[in-house]
């Protein structure tokens, strides 16, 4: 079989009906294009084919890596129905694990749908072990939002009122190191440089209006979350000593109402290390859970071999 690099020049029609033949649906190659251009992700470089046998011009799999940080390389991959557990998971997976010691990642992480055991059975004979959870969450348009009430003290700012990067940055390393999935895991990454670049690349997923900063009674950031993209809410972040406080619930709705009053109806939420008490709380707030996934990570010391044992 001919596992090749992407092309991202030619490529993009035959991996677009690879993905709507997996997913279901029409080929759409916008969102091809939306995914090639995701942050640490080299098109060329960081995906791969796998070319049908039967159909030319056709691919059977493909798979991917993204570099969330310098540490932090993250696989994701997709083979096409009949042609699954004959092994080319495991070759992609293997390419994967091969570009992310080339360049020196210390871990990779793959998230794999909570109850497909067969995926999880596979990572585990890998070695990569589970370390967090990642949530996806709807909202039907037409339901009524309650106002947030928060406890005595706290107020809230927009980072358009703030326009401050070095608080804003401190508090997204106090809010989200401990949450599982995020580049905060890794003290020393998320500077002010790093958060102005963001700014500066995807402007529209951060929207100085829809960040919210949330400030307690002596005037100390605490707690963050930002809905961007018309109607994507990203799960809050709360300081450690905080978190008992109860403030999880009108920072979410803090940001459900921002998006209704601008005409959206139909809202996601998504997030990344959160615990499942947390996410009874997001449900409280209308949303109903619609997929999780456990992340599961395979550390990479110096010299480690990109073996990986085919499912049986």
């Amino acid at each position: 079989m001919n596992l090749r690099n992407f092309n991202p020049d030619e490529d993009i029609p035959a991996l677009a009906r690879l993905v709507a033949a997996i997913q279901g649906g029409a080929p759409d190659e916008e969102m091809i294009l939306s995914q090639l251009k995701s942050d640490g992700h080299d098109p060329a470089r960081d995906r791969w084919v796998i070319e049908h046998p039967d159909q030319p011009g056709e691919f059977m799999a493909q798979g991917w890596i993204r570099f969330q940080t310098v540490q932090r390389a993250i696989f994701g991959g997709a083979v096409l129905d009949g042609w699954r557990r004959q092994g080319l998971g495991s070759l992609l997976l293997a390419r994967a694990i091969a570009r992310a010691q080339e360049l020196k990642a210390g871990e990779i992480t793959v998230y794999v749908d909570a109850k497909d055991d067969g995926a999880r059975a596979f990572l585990e004979r890998n070695g990569f072990g589970a370390v967090g959870d990642a949530w996806e969450m709807h909202a039907p348009g037409g339901m009524s939002i309650p106002a947030p009430e928060f406890p005595t003290g706290y107020f809230l700012r927009t980072y358009s009122e703030l326009q401050h990067l070095p608080t804003l940055t401190a508090l997204l390393n106090r809010a989200y190191y401990d949450l599982y999935g995020h580049a905060e895991n890794f003290p020393g990454t998320v500077t002010v440089e790093y958060v102005g670049g963001q700014f500066e690349r995807r402007p529209e997923l951060y929207p100085p209006d829809g960040m919210y900063i949330l400030l307690n009674m002596f005037g100390k950031a605490v707690g963050f979350i930002r809905a961007y993209r018309g109607s994507v809410i990203d799960a809050p972040g709360i300081v450690p000593e905080e978190r008992r406080n109860n403030l999880h619930l009108p920072l979410l709705l803090t940001a459900m109402r921002h998006l209704r009053n601008q005409g959206a109806e139909a809202l996601r939420l998504y997030s990344c290390g959160d615990i499942p008490e947390t996410i009874e709380t997001y449900k409280r707030s209308g949303f109903s859970l619609v997929a999780r996934q456990i992340a599961f990570e395979r550390g990479l010391p110096p010299g480690d071999e990109a073996s990986v044992i085919p499912p049986k």
